[in-house]
């Protein structure tokens, strides 16, 4: 199951998932927020993935280390907000 989380200027989504199996979490950047928009631009989005593949602008994989040390990183710096 993925988590979608929205960036804050609307334009971009966080695609998060993690891979029982790998014990690996993916993380993915979506370029088109095609879960509120239109039908114009869901269409729009199919026509990018036919023409050019995967809509994401980039990927990462990490592993539960560098999952836990991101973790940590957000809560270190948000602990103060």
């Amino acid at each position: 199951m993925s988590k979608y989380i929205d960036c804050d200027c609307g334009e971009e989504v966080l695609r998060i998932e993690y891979d029982d199996e790998t014990k690996e979490f993916y993380l993915g950047i979506l370029e088109f927020k095609s879960n509120k928009t239109s039908v114009l631009n869901k269409l729009r989005l199919i026509c990018h993935i036919l023409k050019y593949g995967d809509p994401y602008g980039d990927q990462i994989i990490l592993r539960k280390n560098s999952a836990v040390e991101l973790a940590e990183y957000i809560k270190l710096h948000t602990w103060a907000i």
